[in-house]
């Protein structure tokens, strides 16, 4: 699966504005969110415009991207910043906004300052099937008490002053050191049945990855096996490295087995600034297994398991990664062979019968397949890079959110696949089984 790790650049020496805060008397409030490979998208209006933003926990200031959605941005070229942090590539110039207005549904920023870059550093509509305009982080989490429910994909906003004694009941709660305006943790875990691992972990909700350990780190060793990947793209570039897994890793009382991890290249945390003590990050494959409420004022952090929490972590199964790459025009028959119209359901649709086939035009998503796994099932019964899918077991990939179209080439192991592609205009079929990467 691809991630975005957006968080960790070098900040600039510019207020970030007011804080959020509630309209009309307001104590409360739940806004709906949709979550993208592990990554929370949120509806957000910038200067009353409608976005889409991600919710990053390890960004400590608001990014806007200059896309195509974008009207008007304000913009002075006189400030610039030159943003350096994770990645393989030059930093960023990015423009300094301000006296931006930002707002979730009752919660509101005034004069804000935001940093404006090109979105075509970052792709992110190819990679994540959705529109991406901006990303929030520390400006909103520290507001307000923040709950995260990734079951009900939803998150309750709640004025510090007025929060309940009890905030979460059967809930494991965990000290947090804010730092650089980013949240950490102290967890533990084992590398292996006889090396422990300590250390502080950022709380990443911008990383859709389950662990990330950092090498370079004394209390880190990789365990073998491990394969080389691409791990995510980051304010600086592609991010590369090996994943694997570990034996255990301990949340509160939850103690998961077998949990994923990746360790990125040494080179591309060159221009990192690493907390003392820190080992890694947790991202939105843990997250996600819990009800997370986020208490910036009084530094905690609460986990309360979800039913999900019991599901093992594999890796994708089927060896294939899938992208977004435009649309195609099609012509579909609403007639069937004796002329009557029908349904997507195929049942008769009134009475409607036509002496010719009747036909319509629909501009559909094109869903590429940019990397195969070498050795993986899908590679080795011949799927190649750049063939467009067009069904899986029967189902028409224009129908699928690309996160549905993931969850069905990663489902379970066993799981029989029946593929269709098309390549150079010749459509082919594939069946192949999942299998897990790791034991």
């Amino acid at each position: 699966m691809v991630c975005f790790f957006m968080g960790s650049f070098i900040p600039i020496n510019a207020s970030i504005g007011t804080h959020f805060k509630f309209l009309e008397n307001k104590k409360r409030q739940k806004v709906d969110f949709e979550l993208i490979n592990n990554l929370i998208v949120l509806p957000v209006e910038v200067n009353g415009q409608k976005l889409h933003f991600l919710l990053d926990s390890g960004v400590n200031t608001t990014l806007i991207f200059n896309n195509n959605q974008l009207q008007n941005p304000k913009v002075d070229d006189a400030k610039q910043v030159m943003l350096q942090g994770l990645g393989d590539g030059n930093p960023v110039v990015a423009h300094i906004t301000t006296g931006n207005t930002l707002k979730i549904k009752h919660l509101v920023a005034e004069q804000q300052t935001i940093l404006l870059i090109d979105e075509t550093e970052f792709e992110f509509a190819k990679r994540m099937g959705t529109q991406i305009d901006g990303i929030l982080g520390y400006s909103l989490f520290s507001s307000a008490l923040i709950t995260v429910n990734y079951e009900t994909e939803q998150i309750k906003f709640q004025k510090f002053e007025h929060q309940p004694k009890r905030i979460c009941r059967q809930c494991y709660e965990i000290p947090m050191e804010i730092h650089d305006n980013k949240p950490y943790i102290q967890l533990s875990g084992k590398l292996s049945s006889y090396l422990p691992i300590e250390g502080k972990f950022l709380v990443d909700s911008g990383s859709g990855d389950s662990i990330w350990l950092f090498p370079d780190s004394e209390a880190v060793d990789i365990i073998e096996p491990v394969f080389e990947d691409f791990l995510g793209r980051a304010i600086n570039g592609n991010i590369f490295g090996q994943r694997g897994k570990i034996t255990s890793m301990d949340i509160g009382e939850k103690t998961f087995q077998g949990v994923k991890v990746a360790y990125p290249n040494e080179e591309n945390l060159k221009h990192l600034s690493i907390l003392d003590g820190r080992v890694g990050s947790i991202g939105g494959e843990i997250l996600r297994r819990f009800r997370v409420t986020f208490d910036y004022q009084n530094k905690k952090l609460y986990f309360k398991p979800l039913r999900r929490n019991q599901q093992p972590f594999y890796y994708n199964m089927s060896g294939l990664e899938i992208q977004h790459n435009g649309v195609e025009l099609i012509r579909t028959q609403l007639t069937n062979n004796l002329g009557v119209k029908t349904s997507d359901d195929h049942q008769v649709s009134g009475v409607e019968v036509f002496l010719q086939p009747q036909f319509q035009l629909e501009l559909i998503p094109v869903i590429e397949i940019f990397e195969v796994r070498p050795e993986s099932p899908a590679a080795r019964v011949g799927i190649q890079p750049g063939d467009i899918l067009k069904r899986i077991n029967g189902t028409p990939v224009s129908r699928l959110k690309i996160s549905d179209i993931i969850n069905k080439l990663q489902k379970k192991p066993g799981q029989k696949l029946r593929i269709v592609v098309e390549r150079k205009n010749r459509v082919l079929k594939f069946n192949f089984v999942l299998e897990p990467l790791f034991g």
